[in-house]
């Protein structure tokens, strides 16, 4: 079975975090960017090499996301108050910052 989500409560939730990203999708195009992506991906899904190997799911295409806006719901209560820029400059868990994130269309 999958690995629970959500502290093993139900991801519906409302005490489960979700955040709904819009913004522009950015082709990447240099060959560093794509085998960073193949490999996040990689790392990411590691039962699913077939799709991270080439862009198999994506046409053979890597893309980055360039918010512009989002909504962030973590509780009770309508959404949390967060600008996109706090998103990005925003380090999870003591991290540093990562690298934007790679969307798969």
């Amino acid at each position: 079975p999958p690995p629970p989500t959500c502290g093993g409560i139900d991801p519906e939730d409302p005490t489960c975090a979700r955040l709904h990203l819009s913004g522009t999708l950015r082709p990447l195009t240099t060959k560093a960017d794509v085998e960073s992506a193949e490999a996040r991906f990689c790392a990411r899904h590691p039962h699913a090499r077939w799709l991270c190997e080439g862009g198999a799911h994506t046409g053979g295409r890597y893309y980055a996301i360039e918010p512009t806006s989002l909504v962030f719901f973590d509780d009770y209560g309508g959404a949390a108050a967060l600008s996109v820029a706090e998103y990005l400059a925003a380090s999870p868990l003591g991290l540093p910052a990562p690298r934007p994130r790679v969307a798969a269309a």
